[in-house]
């Protein structure tokens, strides 16, 4: 008896798994093929560079990381999100603080953490350099605050 009882426990195990290796085999042949047309690709630019630079090794060239781009927020968004948070806190708020609470409001996956900090770093500098926002002191500790404008 235990031991169908175990087989039975194992089927969704099983059927989890059989699952996701079909997922996993399908992305790598994706993968495969994006990487057989990126071989293709730089061949034809190594041809073609060939062609105009004839004493240009195209090997010697260093590979550039790609720019990844974080496409989570739309236009103009974290900078309203950002003032949002300046404007309803009582005090002013560190990068981390300000990150911190757009990261758990929006419920990103965890590897995206270091990416919207970033982003909310670069956007305070933005909002800086408009007049939006004042830094009050350097820094990692650095704290920031609205900029109180007389109307």
């Amino acid at each position: 008896m235990a031991s169908r009882m175990t087989e039975i426990g194992f089927q969704y195990a099983v059927g989890a798994l059989t699952k996701k290796r079909a997922e996993l085999a399908g992305e790598i042949g994706q993968l495969e093929l994006t990487l057989r047309d990126r071989r293709l690709d730089l061949a034809k630019v190594d041809d073609v560079l060939q062609l105009l630079a004839p004493g240009k090794d195209p090997s010697a060239i260093p590979p550039k990381k790609p720019i990844k781009y974080l496409n989570v927020f739309r236009q103009g968004e974290l900078g309203r999100l950002i003032i949002g948070l300046l404007r309803s806190s009582d005090k002013p708020m560190t990068n981390l603080d300000i990150a911190r609470a757009i990261f758990d409001r929006g419920a990103f996956e965890p590897n995206l953490w270091t990416a919207i900090n970033r982003r909310c770093r670069a956007n305070l500098a933005y909002l800086e350099a408009q007049g939006r926002v004042m830094r009050l002191n350097r820094g990692v500790a650095a704290k920031w605050a609205l900029v109180h404008r007389q109307e």
